[in-house]
């Protein structure tokens, strides 16, 4: 069981703060729910059912597993399929699991495609655009977190593990 002021990665959601444990006002029976919010955002409170074991809720990953896993990504294959709606089907698969390391090989795969597009003198669709924006932001998020450093040395962070 999480307690108070306990940060957490929730389903798409990404890292957040539990607020409280209670029973919301809004609900007629007694079970006990946390309240979360998102960690870097002014986003409204979440509320996540205690006993609901289909919900996606999990500690943020270890600082040393967060550095091991920028150091090693390089060595990996990004995950990009070429085809549109697998890749939609697959992205959206993997943000709402909020798996860092999968995370960071969906980053490495829209990164990867960007710099090919770039190569043409194209762009990425709005797409995979808005699954980069998404994915970035999670990363970020949990790599601050997990390192206990700002936003900014966490997008630094990022950065420089894609950078060839």
């Amino acid at each position: 069981m999480y307690r108070i002021d306990d940060i957490v990665v929730y389903k798409s959601n990404g890292v957040c703060k539990i607020e409280d444990i209670c029973v919301p006002e809004f609900i007629s029976s007694q079970e006990v729910y946390y309240r979360i919010r998102p960690f870097y955002e002014n986003g409204g409170k979440i509320y996540v059912k205690i006993t609901n074991g289909d919900t996606v809720l999990r500690p943020t990953i270890s600082k040393e597993e967060a550095q091991d896993d920028l150091m090693n990504i390089k060595d990996e294959e990004g995950i990009y399929q070429s085809n549109d709606k697998v890749r939609e089907r697959e992205f959206s698969e993997i943000l709402k699991s909020c798996d860092f390391w999968r995370c960071l090989l969906m980053m490495k795969g829209i990164v990867g495609e960007a710099e090919r597009r770039e190569e043409k003198g194209k762009r990425l669709n709005m797409t995979d655009e808005r699954c980069l924006q998404r994915v970035e932001k999670f990363l970020n998020a949990e790599y601050s977190v997990a390192c206990e450093v700002s936003i900014d040395e966490a997008r630094t962070a990022l950065e420089q593990a894609f950078a060839v």
